[in-house]
C-alpha cells in the first residue's frame, strides 16, 4: 500500500483506464482493482528454471510498476502470487 504507480493500468479488453500512472495505491484503489486482476488482469506466467527449483510447475503472479520510495526517479516491480494453492511454498 501507499506505493505510486509508475505505470497507468489498463484492461486490455475493453481499454478501460483502471489507475493512471501517479496515483498512490490504497485500501480502495485495490478494492477496485481487484475484480480485475482475480480476473487475470497482470498476470504473467513465469517458469521454473529447472525440475530441482523450489516449485516445479509454472506460475502466474502479477507484475505492477512503482515508482521506488527510496529513489522516486526509479521504476520497481512489485510482484504478488495471488492466491496460491496451500501445498505450494510461498516466499514472501
Amino acid at each position: 500500500m501507499n506505493q505510486t504507480l509508475a505505470e497507468t493500468l489498463v484492461d486490455p479488453e475493453t481499454g478501460e483506464i483502471l489507475a493512471e500512472e501517479g496515483t498512490v495505491i490504497t485500501h480502495d484503489t485495490m478494492d477496485e482493482l481487484a475484480p480485475h486482476i482475480d480476473n487475470g488482469l497482470f498476470d504473467v506466467t513465469l517458469t521454473p528454471p529447472s525440475d530441482e527449483a523450489v516449485v516445479t510447475e509454472p506460475m502466474n503472479v502479477q507484475i505492477v510498476k512503482v515508482y521506488s520510495k527510496v529513489d522516486p526517479e526509479r521504476v520497481v516491480n512489485i510482484i504478488g502470487n495471488g492466491e496460491p494453492a496451500e501445498d505450494k511454498m510461498v516466499i514472501a
